[in-house]
C-alpha cells in the first residue's frame, strides 16, 4: 500500500509523498463541505499529524504545509 500506482503519488488510497527535508510520508488528505482534514505519518521518523481545518477566510495551504513539516521532519 506504500508504493504509488503509475507514477501517480497516490498509492491504493494513500497520498505518498516527499517533504523537502527528505523525510517521506503516508496519508490521506480530503475535503467536505466547510472543513478539510489530512492524516499523515513519517514511518522511519515515528511521528504521525491529523488535522482538522473549518474554512474560513484565507488559505491555509502554507500554513499546512509548514506545520506537516514542522511535526514531521526531525
Amino acid at each position: 500500500m506504500e508504493t504509488p500506482a503509475l507514477d501517480s503519488p497516490y498509492g491504493p488510497v494513500i497520498l505518498v509523498e516527499q517533504l523537502p527535508c527528505r523525510v517521506t510520508v503516508l496519508g490521506k488528505d480530503g475535503d467536505a463541505p466547510g472543513y478539510s482534514g489530512l492524516t499523515f505519518e513519517a514511518p522511519a521518523e515515528h511521528r504521525r499529524l491529523t488535522v482538522s481545518v473549518t474554512w474560513g477566510a484565507g488559505d491555509p495551504d502554507q500554513a499546512l504545509d509548514d506545520l506537516v513539516e514542522g511535526q514531521l521532519c526531525p
